[in-house]
């Protein structure tokens, strides 16, 4: 009995001590946050984005594409639970949770003080596990502070994890499901059935960044042709963020198993390029490692040294790389998955499986039917034209998000 009576005041005790700790990280954060919203007040209607870490990958390029259309009637304030040292900059307001605490679990509570504090008109989770457990914690109480509730979805991998109640209660009070692909939405459908409302479900594709130049086009296509012909050896062009998602893996086993072809590889790393498979990468005599890069053009207007545009990855939406390279004329070998196929495919580039024998197979193809290389190339940049203008993604924008 007085074992048990121990065990007791211990467990009273522990709880007393956590409770304590608990308080104590809650109540700095909680007063510093209220203190640096307190005096914030907007002219007009406010549209908020959450994410997890906000940098410069595609879904903040994506959001920041969104915004730019909005922006004259809301003002945009994204939330993010930390930011890159590097982000995507635009006419939004950025604030950052780890600005007020590091504590996972509080965060939560700050994104329901925010919602209660400028009740917006547009509400979309990006990328923003935080915003997911207020959600789940209080979901009412936060809808009442909300006037249109976006959920963002651009891969299986962004949804696989959430709780089949979840995904109910999202389509339920969801005024959209968005996503740049319609692989996306047709995996959740898959995956989730009669829980979901499909009609929910819509596809917003991105927009090219920069206008279209034919003269440039048709330069930097011709350009590839001659390089194929006259060139000794074939040189590839692979630009994206150097982690593993990447599938760096495959692009280190190709080019150890082809060394007779060179490729340049751009990019930056958030472990600053020392992870041991990048090391291994950049070690090789066929591989040039050339820096970060801010665009696509600026890399082609240097120097057009290339047969074609080798993208890797495991997980994409539709990635802005391939609508811009499509647009600038290289021919493009890219990995069936997520959303890629919606723009590369048999008739507009050369869609291959993650190995490196499809996409030797598809580069040996690529080489070898110079004409089909090119009608392919043209078949890209009309399909980009005509679904990806500005003019028609303005009109999608403002459809979904301010009607």
């Amino acid at each position: 009995m007085s074992q048990s009576l121990s065990d007791i005041k211990y467990y009273f005790k522990v709880a007393g001590f956590r409770a304590f700790s608990y308080f104590a990280i809650i109540f700095p954060a909680y007063r510093k946050f209220r203190s640096k919203l307190l005096h914030k007040s907007f002219e007009k209607p406010v549209a908020i984005f959450f994410f997890g870490r906000f940098g410069q990958g595609g879904a903040e390029n994506y959001t920041n594409s969104i915004i730019n259309v909005i922006s004259a009637r809301y003002h945009c304030l994204i939330v993010a639970e930390s930011k890159s040292a590097n982000h995507v900059s635009g006419v939004f307001e950025l604030l950052s949770l780890e600005d007020f605490t590091h504590a996972k679990i509080i965060q939560p509570l700050l994104v329901r003080h925010l919602l209660s504090k400028f009740t917006p008109e547009i509400c979309a989770n990006v990328t923003s596990a935080s915003f997911f457990r207020a959600y789940i914690a209080n979901r009412h109480n936060l809808l009442a502070n909300v006037g249109k509730l976006f959920f963002f979805f651009f891969s299986k991998k962004l949804f696989l994890g959430l709780d089949q109640n979840v995904i109910k209660h999202i389509y339920l009070n969801a005024t959209w499901a968005v996503s740049d692909n319609q692989r996306a939405l047709s995996d959740i459908n898959e995956t989730y059935g009669k829980l979901i409302n499909p009609e929910k479900n819509i596809c917003l594709y991105n927009k090219v960044k920069f206008d279209y130049n034919d003269t440039l086009f048709e330069s930097n296509l011709s350009a590839a042709i001659k390089n194929i012909q006259e060139k000794e050896r074939v040189k590839l062009l692979w630009a994206s963020r150097l982690d593993n998602d990447k599938n760096l893996q495959l692009l280190l086993n190709f080019s150890v198993k082809y060394p007779n072809i060179d490729i340049d590889v751009y990019g930056e790393s958030l472990f600053n390029n020392s992870e041991p498979l990048i090391v291994q990468l950049f070690k090789l005599p066929n591989v040039s490692y050339c820096g970060k890069f801010n665009s696509i053009q600026q890399i082609l207007s240097a120097k057009f040294e290339y047969a074609a545009f080798m993208f890797t990855s495991y997980w994409e939406g539709l990635p802005n790389i391939l609508l811009e390279v499509g647009l600038l004329g290289l021919p493009i070998l890219a990995p069936n998955v997520g959303g890629v196929n919606e723009l590369i495919s048999d008739e507009t580039g050369y869609l291959v499986e993650n190995s490196i024998q499809s996409y030797y197979s598809g580069l040996t193809n690529l080489v070898n039917n110079m004409q089909a290389t090119r009608n392919k190339s043209l078949a890209l940049r009309d399909l980009i034209l005509f679904r990806h203008s500005t003019e028609v993604y303005r009109k999608n924008v403002e459809l979904i998000f301010c009607s």
